[in-house]
């Protein structure tokens, strides 16, 4: 029998919507989701890519 290793731990900031359908979510009104959701749509505006290279991720902007 084949085991797979543990998936690796990822820590983030983000809230963790697991327990929640989409509908839930439409009438779910916390700090938290909100705070969420604010990343995510900051992140859609300015999207960051990694251009190459050794250093860090950069804007592609």
């Amino acid at each position: 029998m084949l085991i797979s290793p543990p998936a690796p731990v990822v820590e983030t900031q983000m809230a963790s919507l697991t327990e929640y359908t989409l509908r839930e979510l439409r009438f779910h009104n916390s700090p938290a989701l909100t705070e969420t959701v604010r990343i995510v749509l900051r992140q859609v505006e300015h999207p960051s890519a990694n251009l190459g290279g050794s250093g860090p991720p950069g804007h592609s902007d």
